[in-house]
């Protein structure tokens, strides 16, 4: 039988941790530790408390490192996609999506460069892509039109699509009225032929 002290234990625990990149199931380091699970997750438990950058998720350890290394993935592939589902991404790292949400926000501005925007993360590029083609679509309306069908075309969140188009209007790209709870466009040029 042999003998293990708690601190050493827990040296085991993050060396193991580490070995994983950051991201281990505590139910697997009972087989690599030869150590019983209850003394783990109550050494787990105690680490947790001490270090700041470990916490434990869903029965997982998972270390400040390893969110990084998460972070810089996704803003690698959102650089080359131009948008990701915040749902999509939780999925893909076997993550909740409340989590990803708050790994995503944490990180805005630092390691991910993007817009979160109704559970999407759009690159400034694609938003820039999104914009042109709205105001591409605004000028082509001759007649009265609903926001909401619009909005369907691009399939974009409601959030976003509103935000561009308030934006345009500010700027005075876009000339016309929205009317009614409908949100139906009518332009300045519909107007303007009707009167003559």
């Amino acid at each position: 039988k042999h003998f293990i002290t708690p601190d050493h234990l827990t040296n085991e625990i993050i060396d193991e941790l580490d070995a994983q990149r950051g991201r281990l199931n505590i139910v697997e380091l009972p087989a690599l530790l030869n150590v019983e699970l209850s003394h783990i997750t109550q050494k787990c438990g105690d680490l947790v408390k001490k270090k700041k950058d470990i916490q434990l998720l869903e029965g997982e350890l998972i270390r400040e490192y390893y969110l990084d290394l998460v972070a810089e993935e996704i803003n690698e592939t959102l650089s080359e996609d131009g948008q990701f589902r915040v749902t999509e991404l939780a999925s893909r790292f076997s993550l909740s999506t409340e989590f990803m949400t708050n790994l995503i926000e944490t990180r805005l501005g630092k390691q991910l460069q993007g817009r979160l925007e109704g559970g999407f993360l759009y690159t400034q590029a694609y938003i820039s892509r999104l914009e042109a083609q709205i105001r591409g679509a605004f000028s082509a309306i001759t007649t009265p039109t609903g926001l909401y069908s619009l909005q369907t075309q691009f399939n974009v969140p409601e959030s976003l699509f509103s935000g561009i188009v308030e934006n345009l209007f500010k700027e005075k790209v876009i000339s016309g009225v929205i009317q009614g709870k409908t949100q139906l466009f009518i332009p300045t040029s519909f107007v303007n032929a009707r009167q003559k």
